[in-house]
């Protein structure tokens, strides 16, 4: 079998530590696909993901062993996940300011022209109440219709701004493993071998090591 000659070639080319790291490795993987046969995000991992960088390509013949499982390289096409869309006046106000436009309607101005010149002025209601003194065009109550047109053009500000945002999301391409078959009976036995079999071939493998090293001790 595939996966058992896999895993006789690593532990031959391996040390200890890479050989237990790789075989949890695996063993996770194998496991979350068989778990979930029918979820694709455990079909598929990342290039540039820590355990295949750190585990699978670090061992020898690591990559062949994961391959021998049915994963294939294939580029991806993603996209980055777009900005936030633009804050609406409410979102973006400060209670400072919003309780500052608040005092400029109860001195008699209109809305509209408050909330305008506080964002002109940057929150800042002593420089908007100078620049709204001596207008008496500024004073008095808005017409319905004068705010309901200005939240239509704020709200076709705010859907331009987000148009503009999507259409300027950069896109590229990412390496990604991939199992497309999830043959249940070969991935099972390829588990039986990463989870058991292979670790107690490191076992047998350490204490023959310890064997030989007390013995040539003896020989001393």
């Amino acid at each position: 079998m595939a996966a058992a000659a896999a895993a006789r070639a690593l532990l031959d080319k391996n040390g200890d530590l890479t050989v237990e790291q790789f075989s949890a490795a695996l063993t996770k993987i194998l496991g979350n696909i068989l778990a979930h046969p029918a979820e694709e995000k455990y079909r598929r991992i990342k290039a540039k993901a820590k355990l295949v960088q750190q585990t699978i390509l670090a061992a020898d013949g690591g990559l062949a062993a994961f391959l021998a499982l049915g994963f294939r390289k294939e580029a991806m096409t993603v996209s980055a996940p777009p900005p936030p869309p633009p804050q609406t006046y409410e979102q973006s106000t400060t209670i400072a300011t919003a309780a500052a436009e608040d005092s400029l309607i109860q001195m008699g101005f209109r809305r509209s022209a408050a909330r305008s010149m506080l964002q002109e002025c940057g929150g800042d209601i002593s420089l908007a109440l100078d620049r709204l003194a001596g207008h008496p065009e500024f004073m008095g109550v808005d017409d319905p219709s004068v705010e309901e047109e200005a939240q239509r053009l704020e709200a076709a500000k705010r859907q331009a701004a987000a148009m503009r945002q999507a259409a300027s999301t950069p896109v590229r391409t990412e390496d990604v493993y991939v199992l497309q078959n999830v043959d249940e009976a070969s991935l099972r036995a390829a588990l039986e071998v990463y989870s058991s079999e292979l670790p107690a071939a490191l076992t047998r493998k350490k204490e023959e090591r310890r064997a030989e090293q007390r013995a040539r001790a003896k020989t001393e």
